[in-house]
């Protein structure tokens, strides 16, 4: 398959003026583009649209059979507190992208109250995967001492990997004179395919960032939680009459 549409390529080229013989490496990203371009056609003839149509009107469903249930039963028994507690953790899926059961939401929420200016849902987000409740504490996982380290040299080797492809591909686009239409496509081709997937593999590493960033935070957001609780627990005092 690759043969052919490397033939395919070639041929293009040399209509195109070009004459001699098209570079492996780039019949390949020429083959990787083509197929993207079918899977592009192959999902518009599919209407994902209507797809993620339907998928969201099936959740907005089972939300309602959900909330129908708690309308019927208003006896405290476990199943309507594992209903109530499955609804909520729902809910805070639709508006934060994020699902956590009660002990984590609430951390979540305070961690975000604490450090409002600092901190936001999105970072919040991308960091979610690594956070975890311990001892009734937010805690950050040691991403280095788990298979999220594979994750981080992953994502640096592809951007050093990709990264130069770009360079290579850019500096041949502009430097190289003359070029065919065929060959100038195709080195455009490459050029914005490889820096798509160095933007991807650099975004990769965004969680970690954002969970070294509240990892910094969580000492102050701890303390700034216990002197609220501190306050609400403490009886407020009458205020005196003025004469």
């Amino acid at each position: 398959m690759i043969d052919e549409i490397w033939n395919f390529f070639t041929r293009l080229g040399q209509l195109l003026g070009y004459t001699g013989q098209m570079p492996n490496w780039l019949a390949n990203i020429a083959s990787v583009m083509l197929a993207l371009a079918m899977v592009v056609l192959f999902c518009k003839h599919l209407n994902v649209a209507g797809l993620l149509v339907w998928n969201q009107k099936r959740k907005v469903e089972a939300r309602a059979v959900l909330e129908a249930f708690l309308a019927r039963e208003s006896s405290d028994t476990p199943t309507r507190r594992a209903i109530k507690e499955r609804l909520e953790a729902l809910y805070f899926l639709g508006a934060y992208r994020i699902y956590a059961e009660q002990p984590l939401r609430d951390e979540l929420i305070q961690l975000h109250e604490s450090a409002k200016g600092q901190l936001c849902w999105v970072h919040i987000r991308r960091a979610s995967q690594l956070l975890k409740i311990e001892n009734g504490r937010l805690m950050v996982l040691n991403w280095w001492k788990s298979s999220h380290a594979l994750t981080i040299l992953w994502a640096w080797v592809m951007q050093l990997v990709f990264g130069m492809i770009t360079v290579y591909c850019a500096f041949v686009f502009f430097k190289a004179k003359p070029l065919s239409a065929g060959d100038g496509a195709i080195l455009l081709f490459g050029i914005v395919l490889s820096g798509w997937i160095t933007l991807f593999a650099n975004s990769a590493l965004w969680p970690f960032a954002d969970a070294k960033r509240i990892r910094k935070l969580l000492p102050l957001t701890r303390e700034s939680g216990e002197h609220r609780k501190k306050d609400a627990c403490e009886p407020r005092k009458p205020q005196k009459k003025g004469s």
